[in-house]
């Protein structure tokens, strides 16, 4: 049974390896492998503890049941559980009413979150909860640092482009996201310095003891320097954040404890490892507070000076503005949120459901947004806007509640990192109202809170075996049945578990590194056979891989290649392409409009030798309209479409239409040139082109494409002078 529980603590703290999986045989390979590999790992965990609660009830009926009683009893008195029950039921419910379940409940593969998802860090906190002690969380931080060293390794490589890597000026590292990777290190500093105040508590050698006292800051730097690398702007706000709540901390704190070579300042943080002197921890606190504010006024008032822009970072931190116009990123966000209040105030209560951003975003989607790009977003950049869509009201107070009660616990503790503990609380919150969660921050939130638990939980144990009052007498032979019907179910649920393993991880991984591999085969029968392999069962990574390689391969390489698809060898593999895409429109209805786009794109390959496909897509891009009527890209699709059956007036029209949703969206203007050019009406496309130039002269906010369209209509009236960059 020991060597049981020590594999379940083992599984659990594996989960740490997570940052590191990648596979680039997959769709999505920066995150779905990761939910792949720490899904498989909680549920074997979870295994384990099934086993262990069996053998433990079939050796120890009366006791292990009396102890469960007791247990609770204990965690009914818990406001941090309560909270987490409330956010998980609220999951549930708006689960159920989400306009599509099925993504509500799996999750695309692209974040791999979903109901589904969340119970497996539910499934984390409780096992950790049961298994860990104070050491093992500390050991869990420990071995997150590890791990995000190699992380940092690796975004030194791509920033300066070691081994014959390309630059990469805003590094993503084993994350696939600079933000993904800024997010990681905010909580690799607070667990730098977790480690450091808590690591003389446990028994350790003294050797280990000052590796981690002198290695926990270096890192704590080191890892600062990756958020620099990274340049997100919304960790540089969570991190300032923390840092002031943490000075904030210790100006206000009722006993001003003294930073001595011997003493702990209240609120567990132990300067005697800095050898700082007797100093008043309020005096040192407001002559921090002071020096940040003045470097912020500076930052500020200075934030046009050259030199920022040397420095990684505050490059991107010193342009952003609320008020302008000329940064995109913080404009886009106003927007996104504006949109999101729209979709909030149609689904107050429970909301559209979780992953069913998407839809919101297509029933309100702001035209304005289409000034910075043909955009489609599945989140709100803000997480409290986004839990506020996807979960209502309800969620939104289920989520505050888990804060709410981590604090409650923190300041009632007598003795722990209590400032710590409140600072990254308050970082992790300010950064997520600029940003999304990914599976490493809730991993790490998740174990945070695991953590808080855990020091409540110690100190309560103690007083309430102390108040608690005599267990009333009750035969032994009453706790026999309620133990062997929880042995039975603890058993039972083992197979359970084990079919998870294999359906809903190794399967759907299995069918993505079949789909992806299906594009070496060396024969067409190949790749159909295997494509065919790949596309059964149905399962939540379908539409991911399917229109992943529909983007990044077939499209390109197949339908509007025409000599690969007028090939009659190859007619079985764009039938089987089509076959997929329209299953999941059939499965997926309303969900999200992209998926008609890919179809009516794959149709119009087959139209460049065969036009009859061009009136076959019409009712399709006008089924994707019906989901997001105000989109320009969908009104673009159905412009080109009408252009190609040859009705240029209702094209006209239609490109018209996007121009008046936003006037000020380039592209709507070089569209409707296009289709002005095409119905020959020159006259007019150079008019609609030449309005366009005098909105933006330096054509900053057109795509490629858009670019490719320009240089197209300027060869074709002779004039070879002007550029589609903007410079003339």
């Amino acid at each position: 049974m020991h060597f049981l529980k020590n594999a379940i603590i083992g599984l659990l703290l594996s989960t740490v390896l997570t940052p590191l999986i990648v596979w680039t045989g997959v769709a999505s390979p920066f995150v779905f492998p990761k939910a792949v590999f720490s899904r498989s790992f909680i549920e074997i965990a979870l295994i384990g503890a099934f086993i262990y609660a069996a053998f433990t009830l079939s050796a120890r009926p009366v006791e292990a049941v009396r102890s469960l009683e007791a247990r609770l009893r204990q965690l009914a008195q818990n406001p941090l559980l309560w909270a987490l029950v409330l956010y998980f039921v609220s999951l549930v419910v708006s689960t159920f009413l989400a306009t599509d379940r099925f993504w509500a409940f799996w999750g695309p593969i692209e974040r791999s979150e979903g109901l589904w998802g969340m119970l497996h860090f539910l499934v984390f906190i409780v096992l950790g909860s049961i298994f860990f002690e104070r050491k093992h969380w500390l050991l869990f931080f420990k071995l997150s640092l590890g791990v995000g060293l190699v992380v940092v390794a690796r975004a030194c490589v791509e920033y300066f482009g070691l081994f014959g890597m390309t630059p990469n000026d805003r590094p993503y590292s084993f994350m696939g996201n600079p933000a993904f990777l800024a997010t990681q290190m905010l909580f690799l500093i607070a667990f730098s310095a977790l480690v450091f105040i808590e690591n003389n508590k446990f028994d350790s050698t003294g050797g280990e003891q000052r590796f981690w006292r002198y290695a926990s800051p270096l890192l704590a730097l080191l890892f600062f320097a990756a958020i620099l690398l990274a340049k997100t702007r919304g960790v540089f706000l969570g991190v300032a954040a923390g840092a002031v709540v943490l000075l904030l901390y210790f100006v206000f704190q009722k006993h001003d404890g003294k930073l001595t070579a011997s003493g702990q300042a209240d609120g567990g943080v132990q300067p005697s490892h800095f050898r700082s002197g007797h100093v008043s921890a309020r005096t040192a606190s407001l002559l921090a507070l002071g020096f940040l504010s003045l470097c912020a006024a500076v930052l500020f008032l200075t934030r046009d000076a050259p030199v920022w822009q040397s420095i990684p970072g505050l490059d991107r931190l010193v342009r952003t503005s609320l008020f302008d116009q000329q940064d995109a990123s913080t404009q886009l966000r106003l927007n996104l949120w504006g949109l999101s209040w729209e979709a909030f105030k149609a689904r107050p209560i429970f909301g559209w459901g979780p992953e069913n951003y998407i839809v919101a975003f297509e029933r309100h989607y702001d035209p304005n947004l289409a000034i910075h790009g043909e955009l489609w977003f599945d989140r709100a950049h803000n997480k409290l806007i986004d839990v506020l869509v996807t979960q209502g009201a309800f969620g939104l107070f289920a989520y505050l509640a888990i804060f709410g009660a981590a604090l409650f616990h923190i300041v009632k503790l007598k003795q722990g990192p209590k400032a710590l503990l409140i600072a990254l609380l308050a970082a992790y919150f300010v950064q997520n109202l600029v940003f999304i969660d990914n599976l490493i921050s809730y991993l790490f939130f998740f174990a945070v809170l695991g953590y808080i638990f855990r020091l409540w939980r110690d100190e309560t144990k103690s007083n309430d075996d102390a108040r608690r009052p005599p267990m009333p007498t009750v035969p032994p032979i009453t706790y026999l049945r309620p133990a062997y019907i929880l042995m039975t179910g603890a058993m039972l649920s083992v197979p359970l578990v084990f079919s998870s393993l294999y359906l809903w991880n190794w399967v759907p991984f299995n069918q993505a590194r079949l789909y992806f591999a299906a594009a070496v085969e060396n024969s067409v029968d190949g790749m159909v056979s295997t494509l065919a392999g790949a596309m059964a069962p149905y399962s939540f990574v379908q539409a991911g891989i399917r229109t992943s390689a529909i983007d990044e391969t077939y499209l390109p390489e197949f339908f509007y290649d025409d000599a690969v698809r007028l090939n009659p060898q190859h007619v079985p593999l764009g039938e089987i392409l089509l076959k997929g895409m329209q299953e999941i429109i059939q499965r997926h209805p309303v969900y999200e409009a992209r998926y008609y786009t890919r179809l009516v794109e794959m149709m119009n390959g087959y139209a460049r030798s065969d036009t009859t496909y061009y009136a076959k897509a019409e009712p399709i891009i006008r089924s994707a309209l019906e989901i997001a009527p105000t989109h320009q890209e969908l009104l673009y699709h159905l412009a080109f479409n009408l252009a190609g059956q040859g009705r240029f007036d209702e094209s006209i029209q239609v490109s018209q239409q996007a121009v008046d949703l936003s006037p000020t969206v380039l592209s709507a203007h070089v569209k409707l040139g296009f289709m002005y050019a095409m119905a020959g009406q020159r006259v007019k496309a150079q008019r609609e082109i030449k309005l366009m130039e005098g909105l933006d002269p330096a054509l900053k906010t057109l795509s490629e494409h858009d670019r490719d369209t320009l240089r197209y209509l300027y060869k074709s009236w002779g004039m070879s002078e002007k550029r589609a960059d903007g410079e003339h």
